[in-house]
């Protein structure tokens, strides 16, 4: 009998799994293929307060998410680093130098002053690929980065440490509540109870939430297939840009390559 089974090896199952762990619950975690195969090792390499969220006046989760940056920062300090990245502003950008200065004041001040900021003109643009007609300024702020599947890992192995059990190419097969727990049968054959299930199967929960009865209440979940591009050629700076319909993307160097994304599309299938 477990305290807690989680479903899903991404990010989000392991965390549950390292806190409930922590505070001495025995937990089950499965995954039907291999820890952070999903959107967790897919990402644009990450840790970031949101400055476009700044734009919809999200101020309270910027500044949650910052915090958040902080504490990663300071425990795992070689899986999580800062990084440079630069905005250049151009005389088409859809922003001015002045928006964009404010914004990072206040991502600055949200950030409790962890997020410092430059400018430069562009005869002094620290990023040499830069298109340079047109080119007003570029600013700087400083921001965090993973390695997103080896942070996935090491949350994994500090869940072991406090005792959870991991199985991956562990699908579940059903899951029904009798009696104020959870039987579970999972894909390697054997059968399982716990008094708590949680689905952190990511773009699979609705998946997932089909073969647990009885059904649990959820929200509909908007699926969004966020994609990027890998370019050969290294990029020397990392560079926020301005797409021409007004969206932002990240150009960033990655393993002697060039990641460029995300695009967000709605997804259905």
């Amino acid at each position: 009998m477990f305290d807690l089974c989680v479903i899903g090896g991404g990010i989000y199952g392991c965390g549950v799994a390292q806190a409930a762990a922590a505070n001495g619950l025995s937990v089950l975690l499965v995954e039907k293929e291999e820890l952070a195969s999903g959107t967790s090792s897919q990402s644009t390499k990450l840790i970031h307060g949101g400055l476009r969220y700044l734009e919809q006046g999200r101020l309270k989760l910027v500044y949650e998410a910052l915090a958040e940056r902080e504490i990663l920062l300071r425990i795992a300090p070689g899986l999580v680093e800062r990084v440079w990245v630069h905005i250049p502003v151009y005389a088409s950008s859809r922003r001015s130098r002045a928006w964009v200065g404010a914004g990072l004041a206040l991502y600055w001040l949200l950030s409790a002053g962890r997020s410092p900021m430059r400018g430069f003109a562009p005869e002094r643009s620290p990023v040499p690929a830069l298109r340079r007609e047109g080119l007003r300024w570029v600013w700087a702020y400083t921001d965090a980065s993973t390695d997103d599947a080896r942070l996935v890992s090491a949350v994994a192995e500090n869940a072991r440490r406090f005792g959870c059990e991991i199985r991956t190419h562990c699908a579940l097969e059903r899951a029904e509540a009798h009696k104020g727990r959870w039987k579970i049968a999972l894909g390697d054959g054997s059968c399982v109870e716990a008094r708590v299930l949680v689905n952190a199967a990511g773009a699979w929960i609705p998946e997932v939430a089909w073969r647990i009865a009885p059904a649990p209440p959820s929200p509909p979940v908007r699926l969004v297939q966020g994609s990027h591009l890998w370019l050969e050629r290294p990029m020397e700076a990392f560079v926020y840009l301005e797409s021409l319909d007004g969206r932002v993307m990240f150009v960033r160097p990655w393993r002697g390559r060039t990641l460029v994304g995300t695009t967000e599309t709605e997804f259905s299938g």
